[in-house]
């Protein structure tokens, strides 16, 4: 937006005409502002207290005195001066003189001003009348362009061919009025910075152009963006735009992906989708409930497996198609539980018509209103295929997990190997479906039998089980959870074995116990309860 700061001396001065005083530097800097013209500074170096400010221009008859006026420096020498031209001022070839006290001139530049005529001329050059290259070179001669850095040139130095054509090509759509030729212009080389970022200076690129690229205007959209800023200039580099139009369609395209990639909820990212339908495309809006879910579950299952959406075309890949697989591959159990057997039948998601209008109430399972507290974790193990539903669309949250249920779910959860190792424990056969995943949590400390021969197949596991499992894993895979005092009122109650893994989950706010203020740690812990604790404990440190 600024001439390039140029520091000149007395002596080098052509137009300098006490030369035998050639010891003061003058720093200034001369900008289009406001309607006007500005003059910003520092003589520190130099004599006195102000300095003198000469306009003036040539004609046939001689040099004519534009504006003359002074200004007064700073304690520091610092100085900042506006001035405008008269109503009736000529588009003409203007200089601007400053000289400091007894130093004569300090300091020289030319500029071009436009009078309401030539704006007009050259409005009507950027429209069509002449090539985007003389359009363009006409409106930087007379100051109507302030955007880039150095106004000697159309481009700022490091600008290639590339980064010129598509300047050209964004000139080349037209739609230059008098009331609109600067801003158009500034979202112009806006847009081209933008489109040739990359991940060292797209943030700074962002931050100084926000007010061109017109970001702001988006209040909703902005607000998500400032909170998530790094993440969403990550997804604008993948994506292509060339002009004003579509790098602010992109901005708030990728504002939304942003928020889908960060959600850990089917229902959450459905929500998403239906809050911003004017985003998406209609294949995906027009959706029914069921597909959407299944979309969304689709969608945090790839996210696991470590791809994102960058772009928002690649969300119509994930609409789900007959015969396809569930959300995160989930299939049911042959067993019907949450964690057993090995079937490959599909789950359905939730039956025909068991949706209500209520995006609240959009429910992954036709009986998850019976948790509800705990549906954001039941969606999010799902997807992942860590916990699984039944067949008839039913979670059946209150229903009691065993043992090895359990197991399994910590398994996945953790990422823990899975080891083909033969069986030591007398209840636990070769051919049992959970062997794996027993041995593979027994190899890994996670879990003990009840005895040494026993592992205790087919039983319920307790809630102090389950929470002494949890932190096994953890700190087997994660690292240490720093120890709390655990404040329930029937510690007494809990195992010396469990009393540890208790505390430290209530200190990292996995566990909070119930309203009565008891951990019931022998209580068979239910399937909702398996599902909260195992999220929960996964997201510490988030």
């Amino acid at each position: 937006m600024t001439v390039k700061k140029k520091i000149f001396t007395a002596f080098a001065s052509a137009l300098a005409v006490q030369t035998a005083f050639a010891t003061c530097f003058a720093e200034i800097e001369f900008k289009p502002e406001n309607g006007g013209y500005s003059l910003i500074g520092s003589n520190e170096v130099c004599d006195g207290n102000y300095m003198s400010i000469i306009v003036e221009h040539s004609n046939d008859e001689g040099t004519v005195t534009d504006h003359a006026s002074y200004v007064v420096t700073d304690k520091d020498g610092n100085f900042s001066y506006h001035f405008e031209l008269k109503p009736d001022a000529l588009a003409e070839d203007y200089t601007v003189k400053v000289s400091a006290v007894d130093k004569g001139i300090v300091f020289t530049t030319d500029f071009s001003h436009a009078d309401e005529g030539k704006k007009k001329d050259v409005v009507k050059y950027l429209n069509g009348e002449k090539t985007p290259e003389a359009a363009l070179a006409e409106a930087v001669k007379y100051s109507m362009v302030s955007y880039p850095e150095n106004r000697r040139d159309s481009f700022p130095s490091s600008w290639n061919d590339d980064y010129k054509k598509l300047v050209y090509s964004q000139i080349a759509e037209h739609g230059f009025t008098m009331e609109n030729y600067a801003q158009k212009i500034e979202q112009i080389y806006a847009v081209t910075e933008l489109a040739f970022a990359n991940g060292e200076n797209i943030a700074e690129i962002v931050s100084k152009n926000i007010e061109h690229l017109g970001f702001k205007n988006f209040t909703e959209y902005y607000n998500v963006y400032i909170k998530n800023s790094d993440d969403i200039n990550a997804l604008i580099l993948k994506n292509d735009f060339s002009n004003i139009t579509e790098a602010q369609k992109v901005f708030k395209e990728t504002t939304i992906l942003g928020e889908i990639n960060k959600s850990s909820s089917p229902s959450g990212i459905v929500s998403i989708i239906e809050n911003n339908s004017e985003i998406f495309d209609k294949t995906v809006t027009d959706l029914d409930d069921n597909s959407k879910i299944l979309l969304a579950g689709k969608i945090i299952d790839a996210k696991e497996k470590g791809t994102i959406l960058a772009k928002m075309s690649e969300v119509k890949s994930y609409i789900p198609t007959d015969g396809s697989e569930n959300p995160g591959g989930s299939t049911t159990s042959s067993k019907g539980s949450s964690s057993g057997g090995s079937s490959g039948s599909k789950m359905t998601v939730v039956p025909s018509g068991n949706i209500t209008d209520i995006k609240d109430e959009l429910m992954s399972f036709a009986d998850i209103n019976d948790a509800k507290w705990a549906r954001e974790a039941i969606e999010s193990l799902v997807a992942k295929n860590v916990i699984k539903g039944y067949e008839d669309g039913d979670f059946r949250p209150n229903a009691n997990i065993t043992r090895e249920e359990f197991v399994k779910i910590v398994v996945g959860a953790f990422g823990i190997d899975v080891l083909e190792a033969s069986s030591e424990f007398d209840d636990v056969s070769e051919d049992n479906w959970a062997k794996s995943y027993i041995m593979a949590a027994k190899n890994a400390k996670i879990v003990n039998g009840i005895s040494d021969k026993l592992f205790g197949l087919g039983r319920n596991i307790t809630r102090e089980d389950m929470a002494l499992m949890l932190v096994n894993a953890y700190e087997a895979k994660k690292g240490a959870i720093n120890s709390s005092e655990h404040l329930f009122s029937d510690d007494a109650d809990i195992a010396e074995y469990a009393k540890s893994a208790v505390a430290k989950l209530y200190g990292a706010g996995v566990v909070s116990g119930y309203e009565d203020g008891t951990f019931l740690p022998k209580n068979n812990a239910t399937r909702a309860e398996a599902a909260q604790m195992v999220y929960k404990i996964l997201k510490i440190g988030e």
